[in-house]
């Protein structure tokens, strides 16, 4: 996914044919991750509707943690580069990464009591 948002010093048509690959290959690759996740539903409950709210939760999440990185991860770069887009210290987003790994354990540990 990194390669589909950076851009290589090439010229403008090779910069148009490096863009077509790395989406088709991201798309490839988030088709590949999303049947993964999409067929173990069945799996684990026999109840229909039970499966409904399970996907229900997993589109939803989905869509909410879509929105938070696209929303905040360009002010995050300015705030932790101060103001320069290309120097940003580790440390603000080894700090970032390790709170959204508490983030995302979280609810595990609530329904799995």
């Amino acid at each position: 996914m990194w390669l589909t948002f950076t851009t290589p010093n090439l010229s403008g048509n090779s910069k148009i044919i490096y863009a077509v690959i790395t989406y088709i290959f991201a798309g490839i690759i988030y088709t590949g991750i999303q049947t993964a996740i999409t067929s173990i539903l069945p799996n684990l409950t026999t109840h229909a509707s039970e499966r409904i709210i399970l996907n229900t939760f997993r589109m939803t999440g989905g869509a909410i943690g879509a929105f938070i990185c696209m929303t905040f991860t360009l002010p995050l770069v300015g705030l932790f580069g101060n103001g320069n887009e290309h120097v940003v210290s580790h440390l603000p987003w080894l700090f970032l990464v390790l709170l959204l790994l508490l983030c995302s354990s979280l609810p595990l540990s609530i329904f799995m009591k």
